[in-house]
């Protein structure tokens, strides 16, 4: 069972940095998870809400400030907001790499802007660094998006994010495209994760931290799941292996 470092080693370090991606890479985790959000400006930014005030000292939400505005945040721990490029360029291909999409919008020129614009960023750095396509999974909770990405990227591994139980099980993910389901942990079974790999998809799990609930999946067959302890989580699935 992998282990993802859920926004990098966001439970000692400050969440979606890049000292809590490079620590990840320390405490030796699979992957990492990061969320990004799509900027009027063309570009990347790391954050998991709408709002920066969670995060830094800023306040306002993050798609309504000006570059300068963004740019001059700093987090509790001073550090700047990181662009999506300069955690590709931090991880640099040294382990798996799960980009979440934070995007609200339903509208087809945006959705389309959007995906263009991450292929061509993740293209570009595939030209200049150890990446290759296969280490990266793009995961949202806005399925458009998903498959307008697809469309735009068919070679794209998908990540197919819910946080329900849904009466068809793991269908989303074949619909979808998907390579793998990402499942809330709030509503995971046996059965969605059996489906999902009858459906020859797999079964990513957030957020994991709990020694129970790392047993829990590992019962179940999960294949992948989101920690903010890598290392911990790591260590405990070796203990029950």
């Amino acid at each position: 069972m992998k282990v993802f470092a859920h926004r990098g080693a966001s439970g000692d370090f400050a969440e979606n940095t890049l000292t809590a991606i490079k620590q990840a890479i320390v405490q030796q985790a699979d992957g990492i998870e990061i969320d990004a959000q799509y900027h009027k400006s063309g570009r990347w930014w790391l954050l998991h809400d709408l709002y920066v005030d969670k995060t830094t000292q800023g306040n306002g939400r993050l798609l309504a400030l000006d570059e300068a505005s963004i740019q001059a945040l700093r987090t509790r721990d001073g550090e700047p907001l990181p662009e999506l490029y300069e955690a590709l360029n931090a991880i640099n291909g040294q382990c798996g790499l799960n980009i979440e999409i934070k995007i609200s919008t339903a509208e087809s020129h945006q959705l389309t802007e959007a995906a263009q614009s991450l292929v061509e960023l993740i293209n570009q750095t595939i030209k200049q660094s150890a990446f290759e396509w296969h280490q990266i999974t793009i995961s949202s909770f806005n399925h458009l998006f998903l498959q307008t990405l697809k469309a735009t990227c068919p070679k794209a591994n998908i990540g197919a994010l819910i946080a329900h139980c849904p009466a068809t099980l793991a269908e989303f993910g074949t619909a979808l495209g998907a390579s793998s389901v990402n499942l809330s942990l709030d509503c995971l079974s046996k059965s969605i994760v059996d489906d999902a790999h009858h459906r020859g998809l797999e079964a990513w799990v957030y957020t994991v931290d709990r020694p129970e609930d790392i047993e829990f999946c590992h019962r179940l067959g999960v294949d992948c799941v989101f920690s903010n302890h890598p290392k911990k989580t790591k260590d405990h699935i070796k203990s029950i292996s």
